[in-house]
């Protein structure tokens, strides 16, 4: 799927977590990238404001606390996956 494909599917699924209108989040960890890289378009999920940068986002909760709360971020990639029938 080309990343145009899957970030327009990702835009009108909603957030994973809580279905609102989504940004588009790239994995964090090593094993999804290089360092000092993004990860790969393969590896995204479709988080909302609040949920990706917002003030429960995984970018201001950090990876650990997030997951913990919200689910791993390879179980959510996983149900992204499954409704985009991947």
């Amino acid at each position: 799927m080309k990343r145009n494909e899957r970030f327009e599917k990702l835009a009108d699924m909603g957030c994973v977590i809580c279905g609102q209108p989504p940004q588009i989040h790239h994995l964090i960890g090593l094993k999804y990238r290089g360092l000092g890289q993004k990860a790969d378009d393969q590896y995204t999920i479709p988080l909302c404001h609040n949920h990706h940068t917002g003030q429960n986002g995984i970018h201001q909760l950090g990876k650990g606390l997030w997951e913990r709360t919200f689910g791993t971020q390879e179980e959510l990639l996983e149900k992204t996956n499954k409704k985009l029938k991947l």
